[in-house]
C-alpha cells in the first residue's frame, strides 16, 4: 500500500472512536460548534479544501415569505371560488405557481365591444377580485389590456394601443376607487395586438387574445426609471 493511502487509512481509524464519542455529546448535550470544529480538522489531517460557512437564514425574511405565500393561496382560494361560474365557462382563467398570481379576464366578461368602459357585470366581477387581492399586501399589481388584430380607428380609440390601455386603466381605476386598494400598488400597460395567446385568423383565437391581465409578483413587471441627466455639451457645440 503507498505511504499516503497507509496514512489516510490509520489517521481514519484514529477518527472512528473520536467522531463517535462526539455523536453521542451531541445527542446528550447541544456541542455542535465542538462537531463542527472535529469535522473541519477531520478534513485538515486529510487535505480537503475548507467549505465556507453558510450563511445563516434570516428568520425574519423567513417569516415574511411565509406570510406572502400564505396571503398568496388564500387570495387565491377566493378567487377560484367567487368567480367560478366565470372559470367554468372559461371566461376567467385563474394560475398560480410560486410566488406568481395572474388572473385573464375575456373582453365580453369586463367590457363591451370596442369600448373601454365597464358593463355593470364586469363591475361584479372586479369587486369580488378587488376583495381577494386586498388580501395580499406589500405586493405591485400589473394590469395588461390585450386586443386582437382586428384594426380599430374612432374618435376615443384611434387605434388597439389606446383601447389596450384604456381597458387597463379602467381596471385600475375600479380596483383602487371602489376596490379600495391604493393607487400606488399599480401599473397600468397596453399591448395592443402583438402579445396574442391564439390564432387571430379564426373568431375563436380573436376572443382570447381579448383580455386583460392582473398580474401579481414578487416584482413590478414594468420597472419604471428616473429620466437620464442632461449631460453638458462638448466646448463649442450647442445642446439639442
Amino acid at each position: 500500500m503507498p505511504t499516503r493511502s497507509r496514512k489516510i487509512a490509520f489517521t481514519l481509524m484514529a477518527l472512528i472512536p473520536v467522531l463517535a464519542t462526539l455523536f453521542i455529546a451531541t445527542e446528550l448535550f447541544d456541542v455542535r460548534p465542538a462537531q463542527e470544529a472535529a469535522r473541519q480538522w477531520a478534513l485538515d489531517v486529510l487535505g480537503a479544501p475548507r467549505q465556507p460557512d453558510a450563511p445563516a437564514p434570516d428568520p425574519a425574511q423567513a417569516a415574511s415569505a411565509l406570510e406572502s405565500a400564505r396571503q398568496m393561496d388564500h387570495a387565491y382560494d377566493e378567487l377560484v371560488r367567487t368567480l367560478e361560474p366565470q372559470v367554468r365557462s372559461q371566461e376567467i382563467c385563474i394560475e398560480r405557481e410560486g410566488t406568481r398570481l395572474e388572473i385573464r379576464f375575456l373582453e365580453q366578461v369586463l367590457f363591451p365591444s370596442g369600448s373601454a368602459v365597464i358593463t355593470k357585470e364586469g363591475e361584479e366581477v372586479l369587486a369580488k377580485t378587488a376583495r381577494a387581492l386586498a388580501r395580499i399586501e406589500n405586493r405591485p399589481f400589473t394590469i395588461v389590456g390585450h386586443t386582437d388584430s382586428v384594426p380599430i380607428q374612432t374618435d376615443i380609440y384611434p387605434s388597439n394601443w389606446e383601447l389596450s390601455t384604456g381597458r387597463a386603466c379602467s381596471v385600475v381605476r375600479y380596483l383602487s376607487g371602489k376596490g379600495g386598494i391604493a393607487s400606488t400598488r399599480f401599473f397600468a400597460a397596453g399591448r395592443s395586438e402583438y402579445d396574442p395567446v391564439a390564432d387571430n385568423h379564426t373568431e375563436a383565437g380573436k376572443a382570447k387574445n381579448r383580455r386583460v391581465q392582473i398580474l401579481v409578483t414578487d416584482q413590478e413587471c414594468m420597472r419604471l426609471t428616473a429620466p437620464a441627466p442632461a449631460q453638458t455639451p462638448p466646448p463649442g457645440q450647442k445642446a439639442p
